[in-house]
């Protein structure tokens, strides 16, 4: 008797909601906290304090620290079998052209949210 493994390919996200919600898990916010953290010392130890600049300089740390998680999930593939096999099937769920395409457009939004802090 010959016994065949079949990988298991994981159904593709095709609403929205679970591409946004995917994409989430690949940034891994737990680790979006240490510049988030670093942005807020830095930020209050300033002269002045604008809300708007606050907040929006949190979501461009964060933004831009989730978008360099989402790069290394993207370049790490065979190393993430071997060590976090859970984000493979994340990265098969969503697909590496959607990944790349969600990568590009992180990093288009924090580049407009820059500019946004450059006219406040």
């Amino acid at each position: 008797m010959i016994l065949v493994l079949v990988e298991h390919s994981p159904k593709r996200s095709s609403s929205l909601t679970e591409r946004v919600l995917l994409c989430t898990k690949l940034a891994r916010p737990r680790t979006w906290m240490f510049a988030i953290i670093s942005f807020v010392f830095a930020y209050t130890s300033g002269p002045r304090y604008n809300t708007l600049e606050f907040l929006l300089g949190i979501g461009i740390f964060a933004l831009l620290t989730g978008a360099t998680n989402m790069i290394n999930s993207y370049t790490d593939i065979e190393e993430d079998r071997v060590n976090n096999p859970i984000r493979i099937v994340y990265i098969e769920q969503l697909g590496l052209q959607n990944l790349a395409i969600s990568i590009v457009a992180v990093y288009l939004t924090v580049i407009g949210l820059s500019f946004l802090l450059g006219f406040n």
